[in-house]
């Protein structure tokens, strides 16, 4: 992979940090969890893990260490993290600053402009797993974070957010993408099996 290939991808994983920056600094600058569901909470805590894989993917990327077979792929489900971390960002801001009181109000409304699904756990679920695809095995916690943050309540019931049939995503003109497991697939035929890529070589040296 040339320099500048890496570079866009670094440039990617820096605009995360930043925006899970963000995020964590909203919630630690609330006075109180009072009118948040448990949810807030939980994802919360697993913003410095997703902070600290993305840096530890960069490095990696610094060094060398680095399948340039993988640079499209990896590109696609970065920037899907990205929209994830962006869309959690700002329920964050809208919910946790003001009155503690309307909270919960305020936690509907903009989940509903997300959409079907658009739960603060379902988005740092799908950043988690974004993350897995990439890193892999490669960085200690991520399947265990998956797991809890797969393991809890809904933090809005089906009455307040119905349930997604599946998860879509598009944007602008072209086909309508969405994933199945570990598979992207497109309505216009074409599919990538992130399996089939492999996952990034943390800290080992490549031939």
């Amino acid at each position: 992979m040339s320099g500048a290939e890496a570079g866009l991808i670094i440039g990617l994983i820096s605009g995360v940090i930043s925006i899970v920056d963000a995020t964590k600094k909203t919630y630690d600058g609330a006075q109180d969890a009072n009118g948040l569901p448990e949810a807030f909470r939980e994802v919360a805590q697993r913003l410095p893990l997703v902070n600290n894989t993305l840096r530890t993917i960069s490095a990696d990327i610094t060094a060398g260490h680095w399948d340039t077979n993988r640079k499209g792929a990896v590109e696609k489900t970065l920037s899907s993290c990205k929209r994830k971390s962006k869309n959690l960002e700002e329920i964050f801001e809208k919910v946790i600053i003001g009155d503690t009181a309307s909270r919960m109000d305020r936690y509907i409304a903009v989940a509903r402009t997300f959409g079907k699904g658009s739960r603060v756990e379902t988005f740092m679920k799908g950043i988690l797993d974004d993350l897995s695809l990439v890193a892999g095995n490669q960085v200690a916690g991520l399947s265990e974070a998956i797991q809890a943050v797969s393991a809890l309540n809904p933090s809005l019931t089906p009455e307040q957010l119905p349930e997604p049939d599946a998860t879509y995503s598009h944007s602008g003109s072209g086909d309508i993408n969405h994933v199945v497991g570990n598979q992207y697939k497109s309505t216009g035929g074409k599919q990538i099996n992130f399996a089939s890529v492999g996952t990034l070589h943390m800290g080992k040296d490549q031939d």
